[in-house]
């Protein structure tokens, strides 16, 4: 596990390499993006899928901090109609229409592969209305910036979809500081890339290997990964540890709760204090020795109280921050994009690992699935596996699985039940 973390930030040679990509980001595109920013008369609107979504919530909520004018558009329940009525490529459209865009505002679209049609039907949309729009993405910037005139897009030169989601952060978090502080970005860049140095020191290196160790341990016997904190990066990290870490598998993966939603949060404020907000929904789910907690900072009150319940229960735990993996060269202000970022790592490094061990392997065969869906039911994935099969595409002891629209062969494992859904 250790070779793999130190491959994920390019300690070592051969993998991700998120330091590298770090040193290499372009300050004229980062320029470009600051100076949209500070010339927005309007209101800035960030927008994304997923983990670009967090991205999204987050960059919003420090560029307001900082008296620039940012949200995600919309609102999360409109989401949620319009999937229903509409379908999921017009929930931005939707959003939009709904905050009244106008020619004064700025659209920052986020999608690393560059190829998500909702984002690419905002651009589309808010080119329409007369508004400014950006681009952040990776890899080669797919359609997005296709759609984009010259100066009107960052994309990060990785092909990892964690790395590319630190290195946006990374870029949002150069560009505040170099408004705030009045230095230029290449200044505020070395810093950064000295910070990130630092971090990886010996101890934080280890503490990571236990904790990717710890958490595919939770799979072998069954048990569940408790992610506890109230930010946007421990909720980016409890949703990657859910998903992303186990893509193209067949397995349950890793099973991360949610210990709180905003109607519990705010039941447990009113009837019992602050305090309690996480201790409250943890206990419903009494942990034992075969689960596994990543605290976000015992100093607040509410985890402490976790902490102890869940020493009393006998839970292996790590913390972050404090006296856990340390945080002491990353600034507070940006507590939340260091969580996301050693969730990034764990997710890469045990998505690396299981793709190994499971001998993943991509079919070119061509999928016949329902519009708008990425993957089958389980009735037509085993229909189709037997016709591989019959065909030769497909090995007696492999398995079909999906993964972003795409097949995959994997090797069977008796110790694992397979899951599909």
């Amino acid at each position: 596990m250790k070779d793999l973390i130190e491959k994920y930030f390019g300690v070592q040679e051969g993998g991700v390499d998120l330091l590298g990509s770090l040193k290499a980001l372009k300050v004229q595109e980062i320029y470009g993006l600051k100076t949209k920013l500070e010339h927005c008369s309007g209101r800035v609107f960030f927008l994304g899928n997923g983990g670009s979504y967090d991205n999204a919530r987050w960059m919003s909520q420090h560029l307001r901090s900082n008296g620039i004018k940012a949200k995600t558009p919309g609102l999360e329940d409109d989401y949620i109609h319009t999937i229903n009525s509409k379908g999921y490529t017009e929930v931005f459209v939707e959003a939009l229409k709904c905050e009244g865009l106008s020619e004064e505002d700025l659209v920052i679209g986020i999608s690393g592969s560059g190829n998500s049609e909702n984002v690419l039907k905002a651009f589309e949309f808010a080119s329409k209305k007369g508004a400014n729009i950006f681009a952040l993405g990776g890899r080669d910037g797919g359609q997005m910036v296709k759609a984009l005139s010259a100066n009107s897009s960052l994309i990060v030169s990785n092909n990892c979809m964690e790395a590319i989601e630190d290195l946006h952060n990374f870029a949002i978090a150069i560009i505040l500081e170099s408004i705030k502080n009045k230095q230029s970005l290449q200044e505020i860049k070395a810093s950064f890339v000295e910070k990130l140095k630092l971090f990886l020191s010996r101890k934080n290196i280890n503490l990571l290997s236990v904790m990717t160790t710890q958490m595919l341990r939770t799979i072998n016997s069954n048990g569940r990964v408790f992610i506890l904190g109230f930010g946007i990066g421990a909720n980016h990290f409890r949703a990657d540890m859910g998903r992303g870490a186990t893509n193209a598998l067949p397995i349950r993966g890793l099973h991360c709760p949610e210990v709180f939603t905003m109607n519990s949060l705010q039941a447990t404020a009113n009837d019992d204090g602050t305090d309690f907000l996480l201790v409250d929904g943890l206990v419903k789910f009494s942990p034992s020795s075969k689960d596994f907690a990543i605290i976000c900072q015992t100093g607040q009150r509410s985890l402490k109280l976790c902490d102890d319940y869940l020493l009393r229960r006998q839970v292996s735990r790590i913390e972050i921050g404090g006296n856990g993996i340390s945080l002491q060269s990353i600034h507070d202000e940006y507590f939340d994009i260091a969580v996301s970022m050693i969730g990034h790592s764990c997710g890469q490094v045990i998505r690396t690992y299981l793709a190994e061990d499971f001998h993943v392997k991509p079919l070119s065969t061509q999928l016949d699935i329902a519009d708008s869906q990425k993957k089958m039911a389980m009735k037509e994935t085993l229909k189709l596996e037997g016709e591989l099969k019959e065909n030769g595409l497909l090995k007696p002891a492999e398995a079909l699985t999906f993964c972003y629209g795409k097949a995959f062969a994997v090797s069977s494992k008796k110790k694992y039940n397979r899951e599909f859904y």
